[in-house]
């Protein structure tokens, strides 16, 4: 390829976008119009948004008790535990 043809494609992304992420937001559109076609108004008022459903999407961690907290431990214990 030489700079005239890189050049070329550089332009034709600025008109139409290619690639992993275009292709993840226009699938978040589609799953965001399937999930408010199907939202209970009462539960969620406030309608999707088609970040909510991007690949990598940072969640706010959940909060956790303590007693959470012991379960999981136990639960990595338990299956880490060395059997000799």
């Amino acid at each position: 390829m030489d700079s005239g043809e890189l050049a070329e494609w550089m332009v034709f992304y600025q008109l139409e976008p290619f690639g992993d992420k275009v292709a993840d937001y226009r699938q978040a559109q589609t799953t965001c119009v399937i999930a408010n076609s199907n939202r209970d108004k009462n539960k969620k008022p406030t309608p999707f948004v088609p970040e909510d459903f991007m690949i990598g999407k940072k969640q706010p961690p959940k909060e956790q008790d303590w007693e959470e907290m012991r379960d999981i431990l136990q639960a990595y214990c338990k299956r880490f535990e060395r059997t000799n």
